[in-house]
């Protein structure tokens, strides 16, 4: 029916219809027709509403920094979820908190200025100019609309004018700076030696009475999650693509004549200019003041002085003043009007008159000029291959998308049915809970259906999920469910003599190295200690707080003992490790000048001009830690005033 519709939808009264339909649409959204006024929000700051479509996609952010961070060490079901969710709903209302402090204060950021900061953006350019279907395209797969990344780009410029102006005020002494230094550049030198935990496990016996209490104290750890495992389909607009046939040449050049204008090079003109400022609303003494001092400036250029001195001297324009009044190339409709019209009249070389605009008087020069040109057939080939696959795909994916939720809906009890018709191919996923899974339950929303009430308990098909920004539809039915039960002893008895060995171990190894370490304090010789246990003293050279080479909870530990109370005596401590294991330390020596260390080949210059790289390094790093203190300390202040209602049952 609606491919009826859109093949008879042509001429000047198909067109008045589809007009009449479609503006109430833009101005109201489709919602407010076939949707009550309810908008699900995950949480609510004083009387601004953070939509819950928000929240979704500040957390499977979260969820993706922490894959990038982790790479092939990311493990989904190690990842807890709460913390996913609770770090993203924070961010998310300390992030709308900062933006409504700033508009409350005053803060603006205009249209054109987001407009010229969208098209700089090197995400959104093709060959150096701003694309608008890649603008469209990429915010599309993001799973955002254009309103809504303008939206979210606006409060994050606010955030940033209303920051920059705290953190600009934060300065640090020299002196300051160079105790942090002394302190985060102090290097120190000592031994440990590792008492493993391993060595005591030999000695430790565990009787089926202490398994048996352990299970009975901590039954809830000893209980398997509820899991599902599902069979689903899966409809791509990726996949789709994929399989559209390559057309012929002549095809894909009909495309290439039709997109003339998006492929050509509008002409580009480079100019430099100073700026006369002069407000709009002058009076005419002013505004005559101001143009015989844009005339002097002209003249004094013509007789010989540099256009580029003359500008950072007396240019207005702060922006280009500093470079010499470079504006760079620029097309039409990135300029106002009378300064662009005046740039496109004037040959390469020219000095112009003084041109009024709403700013004031310019002396503008035209540097170089790059004609308008079109993009050969053979350099955008590719492009039109892609754009026409993902022109058919996208209609047969609308087509298929709509038989696809009639055949699921028609037929609850099976996939086979839409998967024949539609060719797709029926997968099976891994076992997964209600927090956790991989593969295609490592979507939220695939977790959610599984586990829902008509898809569990009535065993109907779920809804066709949406998934990345729509671009896939899938369909999932429950195929095995696994219930949450208790674990019986004999399942886990390993496991808790493995567990209760192990805390016995370090603990034994915890109380031997507390002995060891009242027995170096009272004049052991460290080689009888090292003979007794059978390890060996590992010296760590002179390190700073960050090297590495020593085990870590010793490092720190050994610069945070006291230093020794003259040379050639030792402070003598301990540390528990990660491992179970414990370290016995003796600190030697704590250099805390701070000084560079002088690397072959270095000359005494170099070592100075390192020094001095690490103060400013230093100084750096000191106001880098006290901007933030000063945020934390805003975003608290704020946090008190406000009225944060989180919604958590919807998150």
């Amino acid at each position: 029916m609606l491919q009826v519709i859109r093949d008879r939808a042509q001429g000047v009264i198909a067109w008045i219809i589809i007009i009449l339909i479609v503006v109430p649409f833009a101005l109201w959204g489709i919602n407010e027709y076939i949707q009550d006024d309810t908008v699900l929000l995950a949480a609510k700051v004083d009387d601004v509403e953070v939509p819950l479509q928000d929240f979704q996609r500040s957390y499977q952010n979260e969820r993706n920094l922490r894959k990038r961070m982790l790479g092939n060490n990311f493990d989904p079901s190690q990842l807890d979820d709460a913390e996913v969710k609770q770090t993203a709903i924070e961010r998310l209302v300390n992030a709308t908190l900062l933006a409504k402090s700033a508009t409350d204060a005053g803060f603006v950021v205009s249209n054109a200025q987001l407009a010229m900061d969208i098209r700089n953006m090197r995400e959104f350019q093709v060959n150096d100019r701003f694309d608008q279907a890649r603008y469209a395209s990429l915010l599309q797969s993001l799973g955002l609309s254009q309103a809504g990344f303008e939206r979210e780009l606006r409060q994050q410029f606010l955030t940033e004018e209303l920051m920059s102006g705290i953190n600009e005020g934060e300065f640090v002494l020299a002196k300051e700076a160079e105790a942090y230094g002394k302190l985060n550049h102090q290097r120190r030198s000592f031994d440990y030696l590792v008492i493993p935990a391993k060595g005591f496990e030999k000695r430790i016996q565990v009787s089926e009475a202490d398994i048996k209490a352990a299970y009975d104290q901590d039954q809830e750890r000893y209980k398997t999650p509820e899991q599902v495992t599902v069979s689903f389909i899966e409809l791509s607009r990726q996949a789709l693509a994929r399989k559209i046939p390559a057309p012929s040449d002549d095809v894909l050049k009909q495309l290439y004549a039709d997109r003339q204008a998006e492929f050509g090079q509008p002409e580009q003109r480079h100019a430099h200019h100073i700026l006369i400022e002069v407000a709009k609303d002058a009076d005419e003494a002013t505004v005559e003041k101001a143009r015989k001092k844009a005339e002097a400036l002209r003249k004094k250029i013509l007789g010989g002085a540099s256009f580029e001195k003359v500008a950072r001297k007396e240019s207005a324009d702060t922006g280009s003043a500093q470079s010499g009044g470079d504006l760079g190339f620029f097309e039409r409709g990135m300029m106002t009007k009378p300064f662009e019209d005046a740039v496109f009249s004037m040959a390469k070389g020219d000095l112009s008159e003084p041109v009024r605009s709403e700013f004031g008087f310019h002396v503008i020069r035209l540097d170089d000029v790059k004609k308008a040109a079109v993009k050969p057939f053979e350099e955008v080939r590719g492009r039109l291959l892609r754009d026409y696959r993902s022109s058919k795909a996208e209609d047969e994916f609308f087509e298929n998308a709509d038989r696809l939720t009639d055949l699921v809906y028609e037929h609850p009890d099976t996939l086979e049915i839409a998967a024949k018709e539609l060719g797709l191919e029926i997968q099976t996923s891994e076992p997964f809970t209600r927090d956790r899974g991989i593969g295609v339950a490592d979507e939220a929303a695939v977790r959610a259906a599984a586990f829902s009430s008509e898809v569990l308990t009535q065993g109907n098909n779920s809804e066709a999920l949406q998934l990345d920004g729509g671009n896939r539809l899938v369909v999932l039915r429950v195929k095995h469910h696994e219930p949450s039960h208790q674990q019986d002893i004999k399942e886990v008895s390993a496991e808790i003599r493995k567990a209760l060995v192990a805390k016995e171990a370090g603990e034994q190894a915890g109380k031997k190295g507390a002995e060891l370490v009242k027995s170096l304090r009272d004049g052991a010789a460290p080689k009888t200690v090292a003979k007794e246990m059978g390890q060996s003293w590992q010296a760590s050279g002179l390190i700073r707080r960050n090297s590495g080479g020593v085990p870590d909870a010793v490092r720190e530990r050994a610069f945070t003992m006291a230093k020794p109370a003259k040379a050639g005596s030792d402070v003598v401590g301990g540390v528990a490790l990660n491992d179970g294991g414990y370290a016995l330390i003796r600190l030697h020596t704590v250099d805390d000048t701070g000084s560079v260390d002088k690397k072959p080949g270095q000359t005494d210059a170099d070592v100075v001009a390192e020094t001095l790289r690490q103060r400013q390094a230093d100084q750096n790093a000191l106001r880098s830690s006290w901007v933030q203190r000063e945020n934390a300390a805003l975003l608290d202040g704020l946090k008190e005033r406000a009225k944060i209602v989180i919604y958590n049952d919807n998150l």
